[in-house]
């Protein structure tokens, strides 16, 4: 809360960024002129880490539960979009889209669309099914510079 009074009190007092303290003052990078990453997206480490999460959170006992299907849902794309971002995979964006569904003898069709370069921007997905429930896991690596 001090810091909220803090700022306050320097835009009404008109201060400028050379009269703030040292810690306060923005962090201003160079352009490096780059236009490929040192460490681009690998389809296969980001399927492993897909994977491993889904072995941690589902199994073949596992039963359809409405309000679990939530929780884990959100817990899946959280843990695998960090597990990918800890791969450490330059200038890229990470979204996790995770779908938990009940088996009911229906069928289900699940659309992602997106504007992507070919050349940049990739994307992994994978499926998993047991009697009862089904998930889908999508991600997708957008680079930006």
């Amino acid at each position: 809360m001090d810091t909220l009074i803090k700022d306050v009190y320097d835009v009404l007092t008109n201060k400028t960024e050379n009269e703030l303290p040292a810690q306060d003052k923005l962090v201003k990078y160079q352009n490096t002129y780059r236009l490929e990453s040192k460490n681009p997206f690998n389809e296969n480490q980001a399927l492993t880490v897909i994977k491993n999460e889904t072995k941690k959170y589902l199994n073949n006992e596992t039963r359809y539960n409405p309000d679990e299907a939530t929780r884990i849902a959100a817990a899946m794309s959280l843990s695998i979009r960090d597990g990918i971002y800890d791969l450490d995979f330059e200038r890229y964006k990470i979204v996790c889209i995770v779908e938990v569904g009940e088996k009911k003898d229906q069928g289900i069709m699940s659309i992602a669309r997106f504007l992507r370069d070919f050349n940049k921007d990739k994307y992994v997905y994978s499926n998993f099914e047991n009697h009862h429930l089904f998930a889908t896991i999508m991600v997708g690596a957008f680079y930006y510079e």
